[in-house]
């Protein structure tokens, strides 16, 4: 019997292997956000409830973040004239509402969330098109 890879599988029904791409993505079941800027083996390191870092195994450094419960922190902002709707919203003012539907306090320290705002740049805006699939749940 034939070794069956994933290549053979991509190959079978005409399709590329999928690139790598370092853009976020919104997981409509999971009204999360993930958005990796390297890809590289990984390790979760949780912040709270709605935050969590990938760190890159070898290096330690931040290469990824998932920000859950999208749909309440886009509400939340909205309350404070931020408008995504149209075209998109500032990452860093995602992550200032995340810090807001933070009611436990858990967040302790937000430099590993720092490390990841200083690599792909805290004005950095995600695409309406995004938002507005989260705003549909």
């Amino acid at each position: 019997m034939a070794k069956v890879t994933m290549q053979n599988v991509l190959d079978t029904l005409g399709m590329d292997e999928p690139q790598f791409r370092p853009e976020p993505y919104y997981s409509h079941s999971g009204d999360c956000l993930i958005w990796f800027v390297e890809e590289a083996c990984y390790d979760r390191d949780r912040i709270n409830s709605i935050l969590t870092v990938f760190r890159h195994r070898e290096t330690r450094s931040v290469i990824g973040i998932q920000v859950k419960d999208v749909g309440t922190i886009l509400e939340q902002i909205s309350h404070f004239g931020f408008s995504y709707k149209e075209e998109g919203v500032e990452f860093r003012v995602l992550l200032l509402g995340a810090k807001a539907c933070d009611t436990e306090g858990e967040i302790e320290s937000l430099e590993p969330v720092q490390e990841f705002l200083e690599r792909v740049g805290g004005d950095r805006k995600i695409d309406s098109s995004t938002l507005n699939e989260a705003c549909a749940i």
